[in-house]
């Protein structure tokens, strides 16, 4: 009982609970604190926070909090093997009763059933018996019961009516999303839009700018949030009446770190150990990260291929096991001698051919610049794990803050 109340204690106090969420099999690791474990883990699905010890202690009287100071899969870790060690005990005891009652064959069945049941429970990787009924019955109750407490979606709406007629899951748990185009197309402006989007349904937000200083970012930010009120270039240079900021900022902004961006800093490189480092620090429930060519693997890979294709590989991993989206922007390589009229093909990512096959969705840019200085960008599906592949046109106006789906303005570049 320790070992459960120990790894419950860690979840509460370090409030993560993703090592959990994806391990093997791992309700059946707790016994004498089941409950207390399906309590949490309900708590969060349905709130997508961790529920205060206070809430666990007045529900369950009997639970005792226990001090920690180990990572939540330390502590995961003990009880797997504290089951490994009574189910091995077991299973002996069992032998040695039933050597000389029962046939050989019939106890070496039995071993190698109990055998694999233990190894499924304590891996740590994820089988799947789909023929098992009652597990699928649990899964898609599941997902039906989130779906309805997240107003029929699974995920975050993108805000896009194109993208989420098309892309039914929204950006859900666990799925790696690419922006693709050639410079200057727009796509960091169109994946702030989508952070803001996510943030003003309530999600927080991690967004990481490898490009751009955070500052900057927020000027971005700002624009599109108040509408165009407070414009980008005014931002940067401060030319904007302070005391309209404040109010506008004092009305809309909560400074409860729901929406937070982070970058390098150009002091070095940004790897996914330090994205998982942040994503623990703040608990996002969706990541931006703009972009992935200016990252670094875990292990600091020189070739730029090799680089790109492990930065993306380890992304995906990231974002599965913290069980959130995350959706970062890449660059398509480009010819200065070649003159390009379309969005990217899913083949143009630069850097690595492989990396765009590692994500659920990914949408591919072009704009056309228009003489009030705005784009009209075509944005594509090159890949829809979820759904159909799409195509839709946006219209961005930087300077009144909005990005706005254009059919009728620019039908000739869906010809």
């Amino acid at each position: 009982m320790i070992n459960e109340a120990r790894l419950i204690s860690s979840i509460i106090t370090s409030k993560d609970i993703a090592p959990v969420l994806n391990s093997a099999q791992v309700d059946l690791l707790f016994g004498s604190c089941a409950d207390v474990w399906s309590f949490v883990k309900e708590y969060y699905y349905q709130n997508k926070a961790i529920v205060p010890i206070e809430i666990v202690e007045e529900k369950f009287p009997d639970f005792k909090y226990v001090e920690t100071n180990g990572t939540v899969k330390h502590y995961l870790d003990q009880l797997r093997d504290e089951y490994q060690t009574t189910m091995l005990q077991r299973i002996a005891l069992g032998l040695a009763n039933d050597i000389g009652t029962k046939p050989n064959k019939e106890l070496i069945s039995a071993l190698y059933r109990y055998a694999s049941d233990l190894t499924k429970a304590t891996s740590g990787i994820k089988d799947l018996d789909i023929t098992d009924s009652k597990k699928s019955i649990e899964h898609y109750s599941d997902i039906k019961k989130r779906m309805e407490e997240n107003g029929g979606v699974l995920g975050i709406r993108t805000g896009f009516d194109s993208i989420d007629a098309s892309y039914p899951t929204g950006l859900a748990p666990g799925q790696f999303i690419m922006i693709m185009s050639r410079t200057n197309q727009g796509k960091s402006w169109f994946a702030l839009d989508l952070a803001i989007n996510a943030w003003a349904q309530g999600k927080r937000v991690l967004y990481v700018s490898l490009e751009m200083s955070p500052a900057q970012v927020r000027d971005r930010a700002y624009t599109f949030m108040s509408r165009g009120q407070f414009n980008m270039s005014d931002l940067s240079r401060a030319q904007i009446d302070i005391d309209e900021l404040d109010s506008w900022t004092t009305a809309n902004l909560n400074g409860d770190e729901s929406f937070v961006v982070t970058s390098s800093d150009g002091m070095g490189d940004f790897t996914p150990g330090q994205l998982q480092g942040k994503i623990d620090q703040y608990r996002p429930d969706i990541v931006f990260v703009d972009y992935l060519q200016l990252m670094s693997d875990n292990r600091n890979s020189t070739g730029e291929t090799e680089r790109i294709r492990n930065v993306s590989k380890e992304s995906k991993a990231a974002s599965m096991s913290n069980d959130i989206p995350i959706v970062a922007v890449v660059s398509a390589s480009s010819n200065d001698t070649k003159e390009y009229n379309k969005p990217p093909e899913i083949y143009e990512m630069a850097g690595s051919r492989q990396a765009p096959y590692d994500a659920d969705l990914v949408l591919s840019l072009f704009s056309t610049r228009q003489n009030d200085n705005t784009l009209i960008t075509e944005i594509v599906a090159r890949k829809n794990r979820n759904g159909p592949l799409f195509d839709f046109v946006v219209k961005l106006d930087i300077e009144g803050g909005k990005i706005s789906e254009n059919w009728d303005d620019a039908p000739s570049l869906l010809d």
